[in-house]
C-alpha cells in the first residue's frame, strides 16, 4: 500500500499534458471520489460509450480544471490451453458408432478437453467420453456431449471439441454416435483449458423479441435495435421457453440501417440432458442493429423468451487527492489518444481499488462548438457572382456587335 500511495502522489494532477483544452469536450460527469483513497476507479457506462470515440481516446479525467493521468483496463478473462502429447491408439466401428482410444504420452498430465479432427462436414453427433488408467477399467467423464459442423451461404461454423472434468488418467475412450467408418476420424488432441472468467455488464435486454421467419434458410430471425451507435456488445445470452431438448446453429449479423447486413459470427445453442449452452459470442461491435438467426431446419422454431446483450467492463483507474473535485470528460472526435506513464508503473494492487459510478451526464459549460468550414467566396456572395456573369455577358455581346459591324464594313 505504501508503494501504491507513493506512485499516486508522484503521478498527481498537473503531470498530464495531453491535448486537453476544456472548451473542446462536449460532455462531462462528476466522479464521487471516496475520501481517503490514493487510487480510485470507475466503470465506463453506456452514456459515455454512446458519446465517445469508439477507441475511447477522448476520455479525460480532470481534477478541478487540470488533466489527471489514468489507466483503462478491459476486464477480459484470462485463458490458457496447454496441449498434452497424445496419440490415437485404435479405432473400431461398433453398432451405429465409431469408438477410439487416445493415450497420453510421457508423464501423465492434467487434461480437460479433447479436440477431434475429421473429414466429415455438415453434421451433429453425440459423443461419450470415458477415462481409464490402464485401458481395462473405464469410468464415465461425459455421458452426452455434441460435436457440430455447419455450412450455409459460404459461412462455416464448427465445434469439434468436448470439455470434461479435469482428469489425470492416461487413456480416453471416445464414442461418436452416427459415424460408421473409423476413417472419418483423422486425429485427436488432448489439452487442459485453464480459464479465469471475464467481468461483464448487461448492455440491454430484449424480452419476447419478434421472430421473422426466413423460409429460405429455415431460420427464425430477430432484429435487435440498441437505439444508437457506439454501444459495445460482444456476447448474447438467449433464454428459451420450455424444457425441450434442442441443438441449433445460429448466426449474428450487424447493420447501421437494417438494409445492409454484414455477417459477424456463427455459433450453436443447445440444451441436452444435464447440460445447456445458450450463449453466442462475437467480436466486439458498436453498430446499432444486430440480427440473430436461429436455424431450425425441419424442426419447430424455438420460442425465445429474451435476448440479453453483454459486454466486457472497462475500468478507469486514476490517482486521487483528498478534498478535490473530479470529472470525467468525453465527446471530442478530434482528440488524440493520451499516453501516460501510469499504466506502466501502477502497482497490481490498484486493480482491486473500489469501483465507483460516475454521476449524471451534463453538457460541459465551457464547451465551444468547433467553427464550421469556411465557405468559398462564391457561396458567401452569390449575388456578386451573378452580377459579374451579367457584366461578362454584356461585354461579350458588345464585342460581338462591334466585330460584326467591322466585318460588314
Amino acid at each position: 500500500m505504501t508503494r501504491l500511495i507513493v506512485i499516486a502522489l508522484a503521478l498527481a494532477p498537473g503531470l498530464a499534458w495531453a491535448d486537453f483544452k476544456l472548451s473542446d469536450w462536449q460532455y462531462r460527469k462528476k466522479i464521487p471520489v471516496q475520501a481517503g483513497g490514493a487510487i480510485s476507479a470507475l466503470y465506463v457506462d453506456r452514456q459515455v460509450f454512446a458519446k465517445s470515440r469508439e477507441d475511447l481516446a477522448d476520455l479525460r479525467i480532470v481534477r478541478w480544471t487540470e488533466e489527471v493521468p489514468y489507466a483503462i483496463t478491459q476486464m477480459a478473462g484470462t485463458g490458457e490451453v496447454r496441449e498434452a502429447p497424445a496419440e490415437v491408439l485404435d479405432r473400431v466401428a461398433t453398432s451405429g458408432s465409431v469408438q477410439f482410444v487416445v493415450g497420453l504420452l510421457g508423464e501423465t498430465a492434467r487434461h480437460s478437453r479433447i479436440t477431434l479432427s475429421t473429414s466429415e462436414t455438415n453434421f451433429r453427433k453425440k459423443v461419450k467420453i470415458e477415462a481409464s488408467p490402464d485401458r481395462k477399467n473405464w469410468s464415465l467423464l461425459r455421458k452426452e456431449a455434441y460435436i457440430f459442423d455447419f455450412t450455409y451461404e459460404a459461412q462455416h461454423a464448427s465445434i469439434r471439441w468436448i470439455e470434461y472434468p479435469v482428469s489425470t488418467r492416461r487413456y480416453l475412450r471416445v464414442t461418436v454416435e452416427g459415424w460408421k467408418d473409423p476413417a472419418v476420424l483423422t486425429g485427436a488432441t488432448v489439452s487442459l483449458a485453464d480459464e479465469r472468467p471475464a467481468v461483464r455488464q448487461t448492455v440491454q435486454e430484449f424480452t419476447m423479441p419478434t421472430a421473422v421467419e426466413d423460409t429460405t434458410a429455415k431460420a427464425a430471425a430477430y432484429v435487435l435495435d440498441f437505439g444508437e451507435n457506439g454501444i459495445p456488445k460482444d456476447q448474447l445470452r438467449i433464454e428459451i421457453s420450455g424444457n425441450s431438448m434442442f441443438h441449433r446453429a445460429a448466426d449474428v449479423e450487424v447493420s447501421n440501417d437494417t438494409q445492409r447486413w454484414t455477417p459477424l459470427s456463427r455459433g450453436v445453442i443447445y440444451r441436452i440432458p444435464d447440460e445447456q449452452s445458450l450463449w453466442l459470442t462475437m467480436p466486439d461491435t458498436r453498430q446499432r442493429y444486430l440480427r440473430v438467426r436461429i436455424f431450425h431446419g425441419d424442426d419447430k422454431p424455438l420460442t425465445v423468451r429474451s435476448i440479453t446483450a453483454e459486454s466486457l467492463l472497462r475500468r478507469v483507474t486514476f490517482p486521487t487527492v483528498v478534498g478535490s473535485e473530479y470529472w470525467i470528460y468525453y465527446g471530442n472526435t478530434n482528440a488524440q489518444m493520451p499516453v501516460y506513464d501510469l499504466p506502466k508503473v501502477l502497482a497490481p494492487s490498484a486493480l482491486t481499488a473500489p469501483t465507483i459510478n460516475a454521476g449524471v451526464e451534463e453538457i460541459n459549460p465551457a464547451y465551444v462548438a468547433p467553427a464550421g468550414p469556411v465557405k468559398p467566396f462564391s457561396d458567401r456572395y452569390p449575388q456578386l457572382l451573378y452580377a459579374i456573369l451579367a457584366l461578362a455577358v454584356l461585354a461579350i455581346g458588345y464585342a460581338t456587335v462591334r466585330f460584326l459591324r467591322r466585318l460588314s464594313a
